[in-house]
């Protein structure tokens, strides 16, 4: 496996031990050894750092420096995750499984989700109109308003986008129903009456592997041949226009990683749910 490491100033000359390649001295260093991002966030932390993160235009120069020699594109610590619309009436306990139902080939890039014919939950644009489903957390019904039966699931049959409905649910029940595993889905599925509906599962803001929310994203102007819609970003220095792409978190690709940080823990396991448990975990 090789390594370039990149520590501060770069030194004139470089050595060689034990395959890897060192530049002086800096906190980040590239894998050339193509992971997932979960597998390169994994390698990362068991090396006592995580993968890399971008805070200045200097970083950004420094990790396109080990880049040049070598890959065009590496995985950096950014990446989106899915998560429930909750409020402090919800009822998801820590330790509990998370659950998906994701059509073939999906995600896609759009930003809500919605439940289709076949009971299958489909990335859908946040701004479309769809009938949708409340939480009823505190295990009431408001009849004249609904058709649902289920004392936690109320299907309204007005259609909003996604805000909106959010909104509704907020107001008038506890939010946007969220589904924990799939009995819960087929009893969502079975008060439907067939139709496409929103629940509340959404994209959440991108963030550092660390937790750290980003406050610099250079993200590249001019699209890479190859750049997919992905939930994870990476540094392309395939021309002379370096900067952050999307892509893919279960394609494979070199990746960055930092030293001496150690990963935050997030404080509460209900406001966000990462999609690797499913795919990669």
């Amino acid at each position: 496996m090789e390594h370039a490491y990149l520590r501060g100033k770069k030194k004139e000359t470089r050595e060689k031990d034990h395959n890897q390649l060192i530049l002086g001295e800096s906190s980040y260093y590239l894998i050339n050894s193509s992971k997932t991002w979960l597998e390169a966030q994994q390698h990362c932390r068991r090396a006592q750092g995580d993968l890399a993160s971008v805070s200045d235009l200097q970083d950004l120069k420094e990790l396109a420096g080990l880049l040049k020699d070598n890959s065009r594109v590496a995985f950096l610590g950014l990446r989106r995750e899915w998560g429930w619309s909750v409020s402090d009436g919800d009822d998801y306990r820590e330790g509990e499984p998370v659950y998906w139902n994701w059509a073939d080939n999906e995600p896609s890039q759009q930003d809500c989700v919605s439940v289709g014919l076949s009971g299958k939950w489909f990335a859908t644009n946040c701004s479309t109109t769809l009938n949708f489903f409340c939480y009823n957390g505190k295990l009431m019904l408001f009849a004249a308003s609904t058709t649902g039966i289920s004392p936690r699931f109320i299907l309204i049959e007005g259609s909003l986008n996604w805000s909106d409905a959010q909104a509704y649910c907020r107001r008038r029940y506890t939010n946007l129903a969220w589904v924990r595993h799939k009995h819960e889905n087929k009893e969502l599925w079975d008060i439907s009456n067939n139709l496409t509906v929103w629940i509340g599962l959404t994209r959440m803001s991108w963030r550092w592997s660390d937790g750290s929310q980003p406050t610099f994203l250079p993200w590249k102007m001019i699209p890479h041949p190859h750049e997919e819609h992905g939930d994870c970003g990476a540094l392309d220095v395939h021309d002379k226009i370096h900067g952050i792409i999307h892509l893919n978190c279960a394609g494979k690709a070199p990746f960055f990683c930092s030293r001496g940080k150690r990963p935050h823990q997030f404080s509460h396991v209900k406001t966000l749910k990462s999609i690797f448990t499913t795919f990669e975990g």
